[in-house]
């Protein structure tokens, strides 16, 4: 385990007891100071703040509990590939135990979905125009017949109830949803890894719930809007 400072950075983050040990030279004076000060800053919400006195508190005394301290600064900012880089570097220099480590890389993984994340969600660039198989298409106008009495139609009556029963799924779903990213994001500003990995668990149990309700609302709308195609030409 990281001794002196290390040990107290990695105690605030990792949720271990053990007692900030003054580091009896300059250097280890200044780096404390940096680190209190970054922790302060952490605690208020100044991300950017605390990042930059956990460097210069790392560049004074290059423990590798202080590259944790900068990950989870970064990680607050949404600088999600620089956390990831950060986490890596401190699981090739710390020594913890196989808990914590496993603690960590699962951070990792959370690191590299939110950037996959980041890119699905921006939007397409240029546009492309479409194919032409230089073909005339031929429209043929068919006359419309009128519509059968709908108590005649049982097929489109049972669509009719289907279509708002499923979005009704969906939008609980969607609720579910909602409840699960609320969650994530609890977890992502949590300063203890307990507290974080009981808000992910959560947050997944809400997200798994979530896509089976939606499947399911989706499912049942599509079902009655056929219903009701096919009950309309009957």
């Amino acid at each position: 385990m990281c001794d002196g400072i290390g040990k107290v950075v990695l105690a605030m983050i990792l949720s271990t007891t053990t007692v900030y040990a003054e580091t009896p030279t300059a250097a280890g004076y200044l780096a404390k100071e940096h680190y209190t000060e970054g922790q302060k800053r952490y605690n208020l919400g100044e991300y950017q703040v605390a990042l930059e006195e956990f460097k210069a508190a790392y560049l004074i005394k290059t423990d590798p509990a202080f590259l944790f301290n900068v990950a989870q600064c970064q990680r607050q900012l949404r600088d999600y590939a620089g956390a990831e880089k950060s986490y890596r570097a401190f699981l090739r220099e710390a020594s913890v135990d196989s808990e914590q480590r496993e603690s960590v890389k699962k951070l990792v993984t959370d690191m590299t979905t939110a950037q996959a994340d980041e890119r699905a969600r921006r939007p397409p660039t240029g546009t492309k125009p479409p194919a032409e198989d230089g073909m005339q298409r031929v429209f043929a106008i068919v006359p419309p017949t009128a519509p059968k009495p709908w108590h005649t139609r049982p097929l489109a009556i049972a669509g009719f109830v289907l279509m708002p029963l499923g979005l009704v799924l969906a939008g609980g779903g969607g609720s579910l949803l909602g409840k699960s990213s609320s969650l994530s994001s609890d977890a992502m500003t949590a300063m203890f890894l307990g507290d974080r990995q009981r808000l992910q668990a959560d947050a997944d149990s809400y997200r798994a719930g979530g896509y089976t309700m939606v499947g399911i609302g989706v499912a049942v709308a599509l079902t009655g809007v056929v219903l009701t195609a096919v009950g309309s030409k009957r």
